[in-house]
């Protein structure tokens, strides 16, 4: 055989490489394109959820929400954001504590059935089963043009009202 020569294999395939694992193991992607984890370490811990919210009140005049829950994050910079009705919420750090949230919604809320979600560095707190979702209406105050429309379309209509969404 002479000597010299560089070998070339063709690539083994992905699913073709089996490994023994003990934990959960994520498909890591980069460009489109499946990526090898330095030394195969692709695998992630499962970490229950910690805490609940038992209950909320959502005061739609003011624009607040007051969050009763239990074993909430002891620090407050533990939490990433809450959210409610499309909106983020903005913490009242005064009267923060682990069993109690209240906060001023950034926005005006969109319509629909929603209840609040808290996001930690952990993930989301769940919600009791006995959490009820909170209904926010939409208000139609107005609506222009009201006569002389083009019967096959080209009006521009415009709908003025309450809590519509933020983007379509």
């Amino acid at each position: 055989m002479p000597s010299g020569g560089n070998l070339w294999y063709d690539p083994i395939p992905f699913e073709m490489l089996k490994t023994y694992e003990t934990l959960p193991q994520v498909i890591v992607t980069i460009g489109d394109l499946p990526a090898v984890c330095h030394n195969v370490t692709c695998n992630y811990t499962y970490v229950e959820a910690v805490g609940e919210v038992s209950s909320f009140t959502y005061d739609a005049t003011a624009g607040t929400l007051n969050i009763v829950g239990v074993s909430l994050p002891t620090n407050i910079t533990n939490l990433t954001s809450v959210t409610f009705a499309h909106s983020t919420c903005s913490i009242d750090a005064a009267t923060y504590s682990e069993t109690n949230i209240d906060c001023t919604l950034d926005r005006a809320p969109v319509c629909g059935d929603f209840s609040p979600v808290v996001l930690t560095y952990l993930g989301i707190v769940p919600n009791d089963a006995a959490v009820v979702n909170e209904t926010v209406t939409c208000t139609i105050s107005a609506v222009t043009p009201t006569s002389s429309m083009i019967l096959i379309g080209a009006d521009n209509v415009t709908i003025t009202g309450t809590n519509f969404p933020w983007e379509l």
